[in-house]
């Protein structure tokens, strides 16, 4: 028996009880739910909270999955073994284990002189396992984006290591190019393009020498052309050297004395110097995430890698922003996506 069933009291919801005398080292043995946000990000400036007199910061939430899971995500089975977890509460435990650690500089931090309260929740099945969690720190709103991306790739065992890529900072990219359904989850976008964002943090695309191309666009482009050119090797291998050539190249090394460039040359032109020789796009849309922005500037980048993909320049004037390449390019890219590569 754990030592969390001892003075657990039964409640009237099915599988859900309650031990109202918690103690905190007991809480602090048993480790964090695999998809859970990585919490280092958040304790120092959430520490300032945890020391006000609030009531509600006491309650906690442990999962007992009861069997070993597999939890599907988009054709890929994730294994939980059987185990306790702690789904709600992770920020606090290490705000404690930081305040009462002689080696950390912590001054201020969640140290309750008393008992905390936690809900036990049973957990049979994948489907309820990601209900709960979601249930949880959606409806709280304790989660921006970058922590559910955050906690989708500690689920699915993506290691990033770019200081961007880590912090899952391109949450508008990954949602504007998933070509399912727009209501699915973070843990559904991320698994889709799970080996794309692997590669794009291996190609630099989250660390650009360029800092005018690290935005959610190129972002966007990078992840549909990765996926896009997957297939065959030849392909994907083509396609990685321009993923590194861009990420690497600075714009006073471009070569631009001729009338005709290649796509790379005139995407980090574009984003360098917008609008230098045609109007491609209102310049407002240039770093902006509005809605009206995604389809003329990743539709624009999108031609670009495609046409460098084909070995196509293109006229130094000659780029016509309305005709379907540019236009429709993201949503064209997005349909053929679907159909390539279902998303379940």
């Amino acid at each position: 028996m754990h030592v969390l069933q001892k003075n657990a009291i039964e409640t009237s919801v099915p599988n859900v009880s309650i031990n109202p005398k918690t103690k905190l080292e007991w809480l602090l043995a048993i480790p964090k739910v695999p998809n859970n946000r990585p919490v280092e990000k958040r304790v120092n400036k959430m520490n300032k909270h945890f020391v006000k007199d609030v009531k509600s910061i006491h309650n906690f939430t442990v999962f007992w999955v009861k069997n070993d899971l597999l939890v599907r995500i988009n054709g890929e089975d994730i294994l939980v073994k059987a185990d306790w977890y702690v789904a709600d509460g992770n920020t606090r435990l290490l705000s404690n284990k930081q305040l009462n650690n002689p080696d950390h500089k912590a001054t201020i931090g969640y140290n309750p002189k008393h008992d905390v309260i936690t809900k036990i929740v049973e957990i049979t099945t994948e489907k309820l396992f990601l209900e709960e969690y979601y249930s949880i720190d959606n409806s709280a709103a304790t989660e921006n984006n970058g922590d559910l991306i955050r906690g989708a790739m500690g689920l699915l065992g993506v290691e990033m290591m770019s200081k961007k890529g880590k912090a899952g900072t391109f949450g508008s990219a990954i949602s504007n190019a998933y070509p399912g359904d727009n209501t699915s989850s973070i843990l559904d976008k991320v698994a889709y393009f799970r080996k794309e964002l692997l590669l794009l943090d291996e190609c630099g695309v989250f660390n650009t020498t360029e800092t005018a191309l690290q935005t959610q666009h190129f972002y966007c482009a990078a992840l549909m052309s990765a996926k896009m050119y997957s297939e065959p090797s030849s392909q994907r291998d083509r396609l990685v050297g321009l993923l590194k050539d861009i990420s690497r190249m600075d714009f006073d090394g471009l070569r631009t004395s001729n009338d005709k460039w290649n796509g790379m040359t005139y995407l980090i032109y574009q984003s360098v110097m917008p609008n230098k020789h045609v109007n491609i796009y209102d310049e407002q849309f240039h770093k902006s995430t509005k809605f009206a922005s995604w389809n003329p500037v990743v539709g624009f980048m999108l031609y670009c890698i495609d046409n460098h993909m084909g070995d196509k320049l293109i006229a130094k004037k000659g780029v016509r922003p309305s005709t379907d390449p540019i236009a429709k390019g993201l949503s064209r890219t997005r349909d053929l996506l679907g159909t390539l590569y279902p998303t379940s």
